[in-house]
């Protein structure tokens, strides 16, 4: 069965559904992608080489709904970088590149399970900072699986094939 991702929100459709069965987003036909595609939002590109941002987040735990717009946190993951945004007054950007990563992991107690929140904790091969943690993040096994979608993307965009003759 072929699919295509909803750029609204990631979710697995089937190929001519004209909605989204998970948001009711009705489909571009333009922009549709096949189950093998990183699902990508047309949004601002913020670089030469990047095509644009996957997915775009922010904590959405109970302190985090309770802060309201002075929650400056964001996160974002394009096809090359995920970067964490904070700060209100100050700014502070953390970005890893997408073909360091090496382990993704997902902690949940049984609040956030409730709630469908957790921590998603990133190691990289990075010096200065090699562990980076989105907090309280909405459906985080659904953004853990974007995160290595696209780092899979990333690392076959950069093999090298050697030819033996």
């Amino acid at each position: 069965m072929e699919t295509k991702f909803c750029q609204n929100c990631g979710e697995k459709n089937q190929i001519g559904a004209k909605f989204c069965q998970a948001c009711g987003r009705k489909f571009n036909e333009e922009l549709e992608t096949d189950a093998m595609d990183v699902p990508v939002k047309p949004q601002e590109v913020t670089t030469a080489d990047e095509t644009g941002i996957i997915w775009e987040g922010k904590p959405s735990g109970i302190c985090a709904v309770a802060k309201g717009p002075l929650n400056a946190t964001r996160y974002i993951l394009t096809n090359m970088r995920l970067t964490i945004k904070t700060g209100l007054i100050g700014h502070k950007e953390d970005q890893i590149e997408l073909i360091r990563i090496k382990d993704i992991e997902v902690t949940q107690s049984l609040k956030d399970r409730a709630l469908n929140i957790g921590k998603i904790k990133i190691v990289s091969t990075d010096n200065n900072d090699p562990i980076l943690v989105l907090e309280e993040i909405q459906d985080p096994l659904k953004v853990r699986d974007l995160i290595w979608a696209s780092v899979r993307a990333e690392r076959t965009a950069h093999v090298r094939y050697i030819s033996n003759a």
